[in-house]
């Protein structure tokens, strides 16, 4: 979607979740994500890769002050990263 932003570098990704298969099984990893996402550490990050940029998900995930990047992999593969840059 942008540019690989600097901020990338400097955290601990501890946990990638695939969702693709729940998400073609009708799905929705939102609570997943969420509760994740809550459990980070200053410097970590969490990756959720999806058929799909799921712009209503990084945008939430955005609101609670966390950075977001997604990048398209291919075709049906976007790689989704939220990290907590600070306390």
């Amino acid at each position: 979607m942008s540019t690989r932003p600097d901020w990338l570098d400097g955290v601990e990704l501890i946990a990638t979740n695939d969702a693709r298969a729940a998400i073609a099984a009708g799905e929705h990893p939102i609570a997943v994500v969420m509760a994740a996402v809550a459990m980070l550490e200053p410097g970590q990050a969490y990756r959720l890769i999806t058929p799909f940029a799921p712009a209503p998900l990084l945008e939430k995930v955005r609101a609670l002050g966390l950075q977001v990047w997604s990048e398209a992999i291919g075709p049906a593969e976007f790689h989704n990263v939220f990290a907590r840059l600070e306390a």
